[in-house]
């Protein structure tokens, strides 16, 4: 007898012959609902229908009828009766639903009623009776008005009744006539209605039997097979596949139970593999437990030895014990020793503050001074320079070589100035530089001017090979040219009278390589080491014969390396010395740093044009620049611009930035890529204070609107010494300087110079000239330590206000600290300019700025 699994009575239980039969029923009751409900609601409405047409039908069956009747009646009341109800029977055979036909008059009385069929000829039979009409009836009558109503007859049927009254031919209403109407064909109707619909009920329940059927076996027969590969799966089959494609969520769950087959079937798979493993450790794990009952035998060995061994080490711990006693005094010992020497490092941290205090102290102290004496130096160097110039009148030969003495003294003195300044920077470990391409001839020249007497003095023969043909270096040229001054001076200083000095210039790959040598007294070796260390010289003998405080070379060793490049030396004793640095050679070419473009006068029938798009504006300019004599073209958009500029060409062009088809800046972007335009200077004119971004792209100058007239026409004036350098002007220059000396001596070399000069001993006088004067000034030279407002406050103010903020400014200041010249750069000066300085290089910066109308 073979078992039952539970697999089995899965299989067999007809749970899909029960949903397919649910199914059935509940599709087939619906159906039948809805075909009833639809059954219902058109027999009702075929009932009315029919009920409106009977009324309707009736209605006017009687109020064509009624004449006819009614005078029919009047011809044959007398005699012949039959033809009236021969009439009459015509009448209502015209219609099925008409029952009946009554005539009564206004008495009520009955005249003629069409179911009696005992009339006589001259319906005397109904006269003589006396017949009286109902109650009602007679009511209606007596009204004499058209009526209809729906009643019930004798047998309780319903039946409509129409009471119409006759009118003869004098207007007279001797009766009405009243007409008995039937519903028997609304009835007939009905039992066809609703047979019709039982049929179609019958049939669509029968329909939706089938269909029903129908769609359950298409439901059940997969989950039939999913039953199956179910009872397979239970009975271990885990390679069942059903193969169900019915395009909706059977398929995918038929899917699903694939994937999940597959899985059960790798999951079992790494359950026996696991089982396996599982036994396999379970049988390591026993040969582990013997290991281990053999260990714990010789751990129970070792314990015995272990108890042996603590007694002895109880023993060594009493012995330590007395150790750590005489421990214990010796660190009570130690710590008082500590405390003494965090005493006395305390004392030395305190010494320390001071020292670094009194070495800030000094550094302070040296930068004070520095500026103190730089100032009167400035103005006795400049008066110096103006003597020897022969600007105040001639000089004789004696006068010459004093002025020339004292020249070179304050020279001396200067270096030496400089010196203690670089001092404190030495100590700091940093020497400020500012990078920039430069002619690293000019550098050498610039000291060989000062060297010159003293070569000359000592007879000294100086050769120079290689320097002329050196390209553009990058570097700071004015601590270069103390590079020079240091080696230089050093090599007359330890070069005999009728020796020799070498300077040689050569290109290296990125570099060039500057060898400064002489056939002096020479370095011993033991001491080339240190000679590029402070204030070291060979002996006190050596600074008694050759002078000097030992940081010239010191300074020069820190100047190279503040380029990141080497200096080396070379020496024998009693032979000479050879001094070689490297510079890197400059990127690029900074256009316009050495130039110096001439200045030009208020010139005739030159070509501007204007490009604004405000009319008053092109109106005002046009005829204030023909009153001066210029020519003058306006349009009022950017393309139109263009195309005249292109056209014309222009000798100058002012530009607004707002313009209603292109911006002013793609304007001149557009002129200065274009070969014909791009050398036309342009003067942006706009009420944007944006002077920087008009500059750098590539305007000559920018003007704030509303525009002064005359701060205009000398801008256009200066704006065409671009392209017209054959005719200056006199442009002028504020100086701003609280050292009333010096600030006249630079303004007697600048009137000497040709320019017009304005002067100010502080910021608020600075101001009040500035607000008085029509014309805003060319340049100003701006001192920084002033009572009141110091430089940098006047540079704000200046810089702040749109009318001043294009003018430039070069400062000019004993304060030479690396973060002052960055400060002033920042703030936007064109140029620093340390006190003291040469007469000759600020009359050259002087010029370079003006020249270019900046």
């Amino acid at each position: 007898m073979s078992s039952v699994t539970k697999a089995d009575k899965i299989q067999k239980l007809p749970v899909h012959y029960s949903l397919s039969f649910k199914f059935a029923i509940t599709l087939t009751a619906l159906v039948a609902t809805l075909l009833i409900t639809y059954a219902v609601v058109v027999t009702y409405t075929r009932v009315g229908d029919i009920e409106l047409d009977i009324d309707n039908h009736a209605t006017s069956f009687a109020q064509l009828s009624t004449t006819t009747i009614g005078e029919a009646y009047e011809r044959y009341s007398s005699s012949e009766a039959y033809k009236f109800r021969d009439l009459v029977s015509s009448q209502i055979k015209k219609t099925q639903d008409v029952a009946q036909v009554v005539l009564i008059d206004t008495d009520g009385k009955i005249l003629f009623d069409s179911n009696n069929q005992q009339l006589d000829s001259s319906f005397k039979s109904v006269q003589g009776s006396g017949q009286v009409a109902q109650a009602d009836l007679k009511e209606i009558a007596r009204r004499l008005q058209f009526s209809k109503q729906q009643e019930r007859d004798k047998n309780n049927k319903p039946i409509l009744t129409i009471m119409d009254p006759y009118i003869d031919t004098t207007g007279r209403i001797p009766f009405l006539i009243r007409y008995v109407i039937s519903y028997e064909s609304l009835r007939q109707e009905m039992i066809s209605s609703g047979l019709q619909m039982a049929i179609i009920t019958i049939i669509g329940i029968l329909v939706s039997i089938g269909v029903a059927v129908f769609i359950a076996r298409r439901i059940t027969q997969p989950i039939d097979q999913m039953i199956l590969g179910t009872s397979a799966i239970a009975q271990g089959n885990y390679d069942q596949k059903l193969n169900i494609q019915t395009k909706d969520e059977l398929e995918d769950l038929a899917r699903n139970f694939n994937f999940m087959a597959e899985q059960l079937k790798i999951n079992i798979s790494k359950l026996e593999d696991s089982k396996a493993r599982l036994q396999d450790t379970n049988i390591k794990l026993e040969q582990s437990n013997a290991r281990l009952a053999s260990t714990n035998k010789q751990l129970e060995d070792s314990q015995a030895k272990l108890q042996y061994s603590n007694q002895q080490l109880e023993s060594s711990n009493k012995e330590l014990a007395k150790t750590n006693k005489k421990l214990e005094v010796i660190n009570d010992q130690l710590e008082n020793t500590n405390d003494q020497l965090a005493q006395a490092n305390k004392q030395l941290e305190q010494a320390n503050e001071e020292l670094k205090q009194l070495d800030r102290m000094k550094s302070e102290f040296l930068q004070t001074l520095s500026h103190e004496l730089r100032t009167p130096l400035s103005a006795i160097k400049g008066y110096n320079e103006y003597l020897l110039e022969q600007m105040v009148g001639p000089i004789n030969s004696g006068q010459e070589r004093a002025l020339k003495t004292i020249q070179r003294n304050i020279e001396r003195l200067t270096t030496y100035i400089n010196a203690l300044l670089d001092f404190s920077r030495i100590e700091a470990g940093t020497i400020p530089v500012s990078i920039q391409p430069f002619k690293l001839v000019k550098a050498l020249d610039q000291t060989l001017l000062t060297q010159k007497p003293l070569i000359e003095k000592k007879e000294i023969n100086l050769n120079i090979e290689g320097m002329d043909s050196l390209p553009l270096v990058s570097g700071d040229r004015d601590r270069i040219t103390q590079v020079f001054d240091n080696l230089i001076s050093n090599a007359i200083k330890f070069t005999n009278e009728g020796g020799e000095i070498k300077i040689v210039g050569r290109i290296l790959e990125k570099q060039v390589e500057i060898s400064i040598s002489d056939n002096g007294v020479g370095i011993n070796q033991d001491k080339i080491d240190k000679i590029f260390d402070r204030f070291y010289q060979g002996d006190s003998s050596t600074t008694r014969k050759y002078g000097g405080i030992g940081l010239g070379l010191s300074l020069v060793k820190n100047i190279i390396d503040a380029h990141k490049t080497s200096i080396k030396v070379e020496s024998q004793e009693h032979v000479g010395s050879s001094f070689t640095f490297t510079l890197n050679v400059a990127d690029r070419v900074e256009s316009g740093v050495e130039a110096g473009l001439p200045l030009i006068d208020n010139r005739k029938s030159y070509l501007i044009e204007i490009i604004d798009d405000e009319p008053d504006i092109n109106d005002m300019l046009k005829i204030s620049l023909i009153k001066e004599g210029y020519n003058v073209i306006d349009t009022s958009s950017g393309e139109e611009g263009l195309r005249i500029a292109r056209h014309h060409l222009p000798d100058l062009i002012i530009l607004d930035v707002k313009l209603p088809d292109i911006n002013g800046f793609e304007v001149l972007s557009c002129l200065k890529q274009d070969e014909r335009t791009k050398d036309i200077p342009v003067i942006i004119m706009s009420i944007l204070n944006d002077p920087q971004e008009s500059i750098k792209m590539g305007a000559i100058d920018h003007i704030i609107k509303p525009v002064d007239l005359k701060y205009l026409k000398a801008k256009i004036n200066r704006s065409l010494a671009i392209k017209n350098p054959d005719i200056s002007i006199r442009p002028t220059i504020m100086v701003v300087d609280d050292e009333s000396d010096l600030r006249k001596m630079i303004c007697d070399r600048l009137t000497v110079e040709g320019f017009n000069t304005l002067s100010a001993s502080d910021g608020n006088t600075a101001f009040a000239i500035l607000k008085r004067e029509p014309i805003r000034p060319d340049l100003i030279l701006l001192d920084i330590m002033m009572p009141d407002q110091s430089g940098w406050d006047v540079m704000t103010t200046l810089k702040s206000d749109p009318l001043t903020a294009p003018i430039p400014i070069i400062l000019v200041s004993a304060k030479g600290e690396e973060d002052d010249i960055r400060r002033g750069y920042e703030l936007g000066a064109r140029d620093y300019i340390v006190k003291p300085f040469e007469m000759k290089d600020l009359m050259v910066e002087v010029k370079s700025v003006v020249s270019l109308g900046k």
